[in-house]
């Protein structure tokens, strides 16, 4: 900008010092929010524009500078949009080059330019595939594959928000292996480990897709049934109690599970319908185990 400032070429700089302002911009209000998607894509937007009008304005010299522009895009932006962007970019490239330049040397421009963005598109899908992985495997339970407590408390908070915005009702099924302390005492954790994958495999297999299973803690469960109400939870609860009693999990002994089911409630928040469900839990657990309990209302 003070270069091009000093020799002379006063629009150019000030567009310069105009991209300098909306950048600083763009960082600032990522620094307080730290939201960078919409950032990323206005960046790119605003880079790209400028970029190519410098081209058109000071002809082949400035093309250089269309390199780390359809770079930047892969960096801040996901690899479809930045694809977008370059072949947007590349395109009005064409009317300001092929009148400047020889042949081949414009064939070599966009040549390397689309070299670039390929390599460019292979760093940005291996990074979004691994940080997509990494995402999965921090939101689960290692052992058994359920989604792990941070996810049921984001799930938790979302289904209270739609049932207070959308009245969408939801249920929530608990549910608690019977003396499994002392299957573990008596056959070892290893043993118990394998019972809990084997659970949670049947669990599964009986659930819709819409439906999200979760491992609360030891072995505890949660299946949080979205348009679900009371009744079609009690149904849910009663068939995984009946397939887990009659299984084959363990040879050695019959494995059974306790329910506590609620309804999500208006007056409900996370902590209070997550409550309600333990507490039908402690009751199926107090009247002998393997069996099924609802929740009073809220």
């Amino acid at each position: 900008m003070v270069f091009r400032f000093f020799g002379g070429h006063y629009f150019v700089s000030l567009m310069d010092f105009l991209l300098l302002l909306v950048m600083l911009g763009i960082f600032g209000y990522v620094y307080k929010t730290g939201k960078v998607i919409g950032a990323g894509l206005l960046l790119s937007m605003l880079s790209l524009s400028v970029t190519i009008m410098l081209i058109h304005l000071k002809g082949p010299p400035a093309v250089y500078w269309y390199y780390p522009t359809a770079l930047t895009c892969y960096c801040i932006t996901s690899f479809k949009m930045a694809n977008i962007f370059n072949i947007i970019g590349v395109t009005l490239l064409i009317p300001a080059l092929y009148t400047a330049m020889p042949m081949d040397e414009m064939m070599t421009v966009f040549a390397t330019i689309i070299m670039l963005c390929v390599f460019g598109y292979a760093f940005s899908f291996n990074t979004e595939s691994h940080q997509s992985k990494l995402s999965q495997l921090a939101a689960r339970d290692a052992l058994t594959g359920a989604w792990n407590r941070r996810s049921l408390d984001e799930s938790l908070i979302a289904k209270v928000g739609s049932k207070r915005q959308r009245d969408r009702q939801s249920s929530l099924l608990i549910l608690d292996l019977d003396h499994f302390k002392h299957i573990n005492d008596t056959y070892g954790h290893g043993v118990g480990d394998e019972i809990l994958k084997k659970i949670a495999d049947l669990i599964r297999s009986n659930i819709r897709v819409t439906d999200k299973f979760y491992r609360y803690g030891g072995e505890e469960f949660v299946i949080v049934a979205d348009s679900t109400d009371l009744e079609a939870a009690s149904v849910l609860a009663e068939t995984i109690r009946s397939r887990v009693e009659h299984s084959k999990i363990f040879s050695e002994k019959k494995i059974t599970i306790s329910l506590g089911i609620a309804a999500l409630d208006n007056a409900d928040s996370p902590e209070s319908w997550l409550n309600r469900a333990d507490e039908a839990l402690y009751s199926a657990k107090n009247q002998g185990r393997n069996k099924v309990c609802m929740a009073v209302a809220a």
